[in-house]
C-alpha cells in the first residue's frame, strides 16, 4: 500500500499492529528532521494552533 496525505510530503507504507496492546501503527517514509511529537515537545508555547495544524498536515 502507497499513499500521500494531502499536503504531506511522506509517503504512508502501510500499517501495522501491536500484538500485545492491539494499537495500530502506521509506517511512514523516514523523516531526516525528526517526528511531530518532538517538535511539538520543544516548541509547543511558541506556537499558535493555526501554525500546529498546518505542521501535522505537511
Amino acid at each position: 500500500m502507497q499513499c500521500r496525505l494531502e499536503g504531506s510530503d511522506l509517503e504512508i507504507y502501510g500499517l501495522t499492529q501491536n500484538t500485545k496492546t492491539g494499537q495500530y501503527m502506521m509506517v511512514y517514509q523516514y523523516a531526516n528532521r525528526g517526528n511531530l511529537h518532538d517538535f511539538l515537545t520543544k516548541n509547543f508555547i511558541e506556537l499558535t494552533w493555526q501554525t500546529k495544524i498546518e505542521r501535522l498536515a505537511s
